[in-house]
């Protein structure tokens, strides 16, 4: 009798494990915002859309620990909770025009077609990555550790700055203004 509850718990106990793997998909509304900031292990990618929203897509557990909060005119996307067998959270974030985007973790996020915009400022953090075709202005970037940026598309201006043994790729942004910036003539100062 003890093996056959015994049994019967284990095999409800996969059922349940099966039940949570299954893929979730949830789409959170939101008012329009121009900044983001993304922290955990994520795969995001990022829409130029006029209805700004958020889809979260993965696990029951991954999408109830993945918090979406707009606090002004900043989206936070964060995890609260990681379990290192499951595969990355997607994250699907549109948005009209973005001014400012911030990654930090093992996240990685790249855009479908181009994110136009006026002004871009690109930071990345603790081994993230981000892939971006733009259009803008000005793009400032910033990598810290062993992150990694690569752009593309048409700038007016670009400034770079790297800390640490990161990279930022630009050979396919095509810069309007080639003045280089102080750091890189000064880059043995």
């Amino acid at each position: 009798m003890i093996i056959f509850i015994a049994v019967l718990v284990t095999l409800s106990m996969n059922l349940s494990a099966q039940g949570n793997s299954a893929l979730v998909t949830e789409n959170r509304t939101s008012n329009p915002f121009h900044y983001i900031h993304i922290k955990g292990e994520l795969n995001v990618k990022i829409v130029q859309d006029v209805v700004p929203g958020v889809t979260v897509e993965g696990a029951n557990f991954q999408v109830n620990n993945t918090i979406t909060m707009l606090r002004n005119d900043t989206l936070f996307v964060f995890q609260t909770h990681v379990r290192k067998k499951d595969s990355k959270t997607s994250v699907l974030i549109s948005v009209d025009d973005i001014s400012f985007l911030e990654v930090s973790g093992n996240s990685k996020v790249d855009c479908t077609g181009l994110i136009n915009t006026d002004f871009l400022t690109i930071r990345a953090y603790d081994g993230a990555q981000i892939k971006l075709d733009v259009r803008a202005l000005k793009v400032d970037s910033k990598v810290t550790g062993c992150s990694f940026i690569d752009l593309s598309g048409i700038a007016a201006s670009n400034a770079s700055n790297i800390d640490g043994c990161g990279e930022i790729d630009t050979h396919l942004l095509d810069v309007m203004d080639e003045r280089k910036t102080m750091e890189e003539f000064c880059a043995g100062c």
